[in-house]
């Protein structure tokens, strides 16, 4: 087929490009959405947390997780909610006094408390209805408004996590 070297290198240069623009042109996974929202515990805006949507019933795809900083998370379209129903959990991000990769401090306050039955790890401010034991339900898709609003009860104060109104 090809009588020396120097023919094949063109042949192998054009396969390799059609074959990284054929790769490239393919769509893998399920369609995400781009969406945004605010979330709200007693009429507060969260101070800082985190917000997951889990596919539930019929709906295929990987959960998407975004922070929530002020009470406003944001998805674009490659990290978004998959189109479907999705169960929602959400979580305060809690303030252990010191940074969380922070061995040595959590080694004395784990010393601290050694003698006590408290935890080193705060309580999860948000009730688990609204995190591990989730009754938030919304269904995601390309039509119609893509701004989510929770609104959830919970304890107010800038210590667990609320921002002030």
């Amino acid at each position: 087929m090809f009588k020396n070297r120097l023919q094949l290198i063109p042949a192998m240069f054009l396969s390799a490009i059609i074959l990284t623009l054929n790769g490239c042109s393919w769509k893998s996974g399920p369609s995400r959405v781009a969406i945004d929202g605010v979330v709200l515990v007693s009429d507060a805006p969260l101070k800082d947390g985190r917000i997951s949507f889990i596919p539930t019933e019929e709906t295929t795809g990987p959960a998407a997780v975004a922070r929530v900083v002020a009470g406003k998370f944001r998805f674009n379209s490659r990290t978004g909610p998959v189109v479907g129903k999705h169960k929602v959990q959400i979580e305060s991000t809690l303030d252990l006094g010191f940074p969380l990769d922070d061995e040595r401090a959590y080694a004395n306050a784990v010393r601290e408390k050694a003698d006590t039955e408290e935890s080193v790890l705060p309580r999860q401010p948000i009730p688990p209805e609204y995190n591990e034991h989730t009754e938030l339900s919304v269904e995601i898709s390309t039509k119609g408004s893509r701004h989510y609003e929770f609104q959830i009860e919970g304890p107010v104060g800038g210590s667990l996590g609320f921002a002030a109104k």
